[in-house]
């Protein structure tokens, strides 16, 4: 515990200004893994990920919506089309639980 009761950014720490909910990538990133049993294709949306958030920067500004915009229209399309792929038996429903 801190010997004062000052605010942390006192001290330095800031909390991040651009954190983004991505709660929802990790379970779409498993799914190469799954389909492909290669981790290539999680390090190119990981890459291509922090790529659009280097480019939009901290700003919000109409440019930097509109890149992340086509971030998750292009990841999520890819998502849908790995899902697809995936055999029956790695489905909920055909998962013995």
């Amino acid at each position: 515990m801190l010997a004062s009761r000052r605010p942390l950014a006192h001290y330095g720490f800031r909390r991040p200004r651009a954190l983004r909910a991505v709660w929802w990538a990790l379970p779409l990133a498993v799914i190469p893994l799954i389909v492909l049993l290669t981790l290539w294709v999680g390090i190119a949306w990981h890459i291509a990920y922090d790529f659009t958030s280097y480019l939009g920067g901290d700003a919000l500004d109409s440019a930097s919506l509109a890149g992340l915009a086509l971030e998750c229209a292009v990841l999520g399309w890819y998502a849908v089309v790995l899902w697809r792929r995936l055999p029956e038996a790695t489905t909920l429903r055909g998962l013995a639980v």
